[in-house]
């Protein structure tokens, strides 16, 4: 019972730690910390993301790049940045519409980048696009 109270006990203040750190920490030292994070507890795979003129989701993308650029390409991505699917997207095994769907996100669902994007895609209907990979992660704080 005893190890049980303790490890509930470490357990908290871990959690209580990563919170305060997430809240003071700034952008450049969390997100690549908060990627770790996704990539031990999260699903690990691939997305395709596009984007048009002027921030504009593609019917190929379906993705919002949850930081503030001017352009969005798939250039400025970088590790750590959340995604947010505004259409379903299927999220895959590795970098290519070859490789098996792993499942689908939905609407609102939210992946985190966890590497350096190096598997652009030459568009011919948008701006900019390339593979991601990426891990399921919250689209909150945590």
């Amino acid at each position: 019972m005893e190890k049980l109270e303790l490890a509930s006990k470490v357990t908290g203040i871990i959690a209580a730690l990563v919170a305060i750190c997430a809240l003071f920490l700034p952008a450049t030292l969390w997100k690549p910390i908060e990627s770790v994070i996704a990539i031990i507890y999260g699903t690990n795979g691939w997305v395709y993301y596009e984007v048009g003129e002027n921030r504009k989701i593609t019917d190929d993308g379906n993705f919002y790049l949850l930081k503030e650029t001017e352009t969005g390409h798939y250039e400025e991505i970088e590790i750590g940045d959340k995604l947010r699917v505004s259409g379903n997207v299927n999220f895959r095994s590795g970098p290519g519409a070859e490789y098996p769907r792993s499942f689908v996100l939905i609407t609102g669902d939210c992946v985190i980048v966890t590497r350096s994007p190096k598997n652009a895609v030459e568009v011919t209907d948008a701006e900019s696009g390339g593979w991601v990979n990426v891990a399921t992660s919250p689209c909150g704080l945590f």
